[in-house]
């Protein structure tokens, strides 16, 4: 089975669920000092409060955990929150916009690699501990290939 960096993430992230969230308190502390035009994208998308828009802003979102000031900064989410959790593909789209915009984009062979699943997971995840993701991205993998329900 030809399992792709998509499927993999997703399983890590969020077990697949399309409508996970996981709100990211330090993020939070640092919001006021986030970039002025992606929190006016976030009010003006999700028609919200400025407390609202930094919740989102420091929130991770769906199946692959992308947070909010990825979604509403580079990647120019032009819609709501709750059309993002409720739409696969857009999901889908994001993800490899991401991938994309950061160049961290991996073949299905590549899955085999560590030293590029490192960098992946320093890009995707911070450099904070990378070995662990890493673990956890090759166990999602592994699974998968498997058949195995992750």
């Amino acid at each position: 089975m030809i399992v792709d960096l998509a499927a993999v993430v997703a399983q890590v992230e969020s077990g697949g669920d399309l409508h996970a969230i996981r709100f990211e308190p330090a993020v939070y502390q640092r919001t006021s000092h986030g970039p002025l035009a992606t929190l006016i994208n976030i009010k003006t998308m999700n028609r919200c409060s400025d407390g609202t828009a930094a919740m989102i802003y420091s929130t991770s979102w769906g199946r692959f955990q992308v947070m909010g000031f990825n979604l509403y900064g580079p990647l120019g989410l032009m819609r709501g929150v709750v059309d993002y959790l409720n739409d696969a593909d857009l999901q889908a789209q994001s993800f490899q916009r991401f991938c994309e915009f950061n160049r961290c984009q991996l073949a299905p062979a590549d899955l085999d690699n560590v030293g590029r699943l490192s960098a992946f997971a320093a890009l995707y995840n911070g450099p904070g501990n990378v070995a662990d993701y890493v673990s956890r991205l090759i166990a999602a993998r592994d699974r998968l290939r498997a058949g195995a329900p992750a």
